[in-house]
């Protein structure tokens, strides 16, 4: 009688542990995804995918588009944030199922009107184990960490969102946004609780974001017109396949040279015309070699069986083309 008393006492006592270490950390991902989902309503308030008569503030008036918004914003705190295998990552315990209990699980997301989370089998392709409803005093931690000062980290730069259409006669394309990472930490959505700064707090994130789609756009346009110029350059440099097998001492020379060019400046097959580039110096570097004498870049066989990739910006290559 007193095994056993002293046996559920020992049990309760690692229940409750184990919710204390899981109640910060629920805590924490309802309030980030409140400010989620504030994220994603200004932003269809933005770019004008809602109604007009429509704000923040009445966007309980619509049960329907705030439980969409509030589901979207969940998916895309699992998908930024929740990676971190310290904190996902917990085994079963105290189930009262034998088969359940000593397995590894893994979060998937927390179910607010369950208070439970909902969590799947590691390593298991049965689709008959995944959504398994867990409650915390029966997940015991992974790693054992101080989850009062736990502040995640996003794995991806954006995620897109998209919800359903609840105002067709509004609009006949289905809404979506772009949540982006830095924009979402850079406005304390981390730290802080900006969903409560009012029309301050709005204003300053519908800033953030202009100014990143403003930098977004000025590199895709310095992207096109590197590609444009190039293009040129090749069409400009290059001979006609013709012209070179007339020449076939010149070709076994440059053929030999190209064989002294370091394997970080590679000839890599693709059978397209074109220049790959992969860093911001490699146009300049690629200009230069033009410039310097023509003597690889004119080769018929790199212009149309290869494609000149350089993986970084030295300049002793033009030592070899001069």
């Amino acid at each position: 009688m007193i095994r056993n008393h002293q046996f559920l006492i020992a049990k309760q006592s690692r229940k409750y542990a184990r919710t204390h270490h899981w109640k910060p950390l629920i805590v924490k991902e309802l309030t980030l995804v409140q400010v989620i989902v504030w994220y994603i309503t200004v932003e269809l308030l933005r770019t004008k995918q809602l109604p007009p008569s429509l704000t923040y503030s009445r966007m309980h008036m619509v049960p329907s588009l705030k439980s969409d918004i509030e589901k979207q914003a969940s998916r895309v705190y699992s998908t930024l944030y929740r990676h971190d295998d310290n904190i996902n990552k917990f085994m079963f315990a105290d189930t009262n199922d034998d088969d359940l209990d000593g397995k590894v699980g893994v979060i998937l997301y927390y179910d607010a009107s369950t208070s439970c989370y909902q969590a799947k089998l590691c390593q298991s392709t049965d689709a008959s184990v995944e959504n398994i409803p867990v409650l915390t005093e029966n997940m015991e931690p992974h790693r054992k960490i101080r989850t009062s000062t736990y502040v995640p980290d996003a794995c991806k730069e954006s995620c897109q969102v998209s919800i359903q259409n609840h105002f067709p006669f509004f609009r006949d394309t289905t809404p979506s946004v772009v949540f982006r990472s830095d924009v979402f930490r850079s406005i304390g959505g981390l730290t802080r609780r900006p969903n409560r700064g009012g029309n301050g707090a709005v204003e300053r994130l519908i800033k953030l974001i202009e100014e990143r789609e403003a930098k977004e756009n000025e590199e895709l346009e310095k992207v096109r017109l590197q590609s444009v110029e190039l293009k040129k350059i090749s069409r400009a440099c290059i001979p006609r396949a013709s012209q070179w097998n007339r020449d076939p001492e010149r070709r076994f020379a440059i053929d030999a040279k190209c064989q002294k060019i370091p394997s970080w400046f590679k000839f890599v097959p693709s059978g397209k015309r074109r220049f790959n580039t992969t860093c911001r110096n490699e146009f300049q570097i690629i200009l230069r070699i033009v410039n310097a004498g023509r003597k690889i870049i004119s080769s018929p066989t790199l212009s149309l069986h290869q494609t000149i990739h350089c993986t970084r910006a030295p300049m002793a290559c033009l030592n070899l083309v001069s």
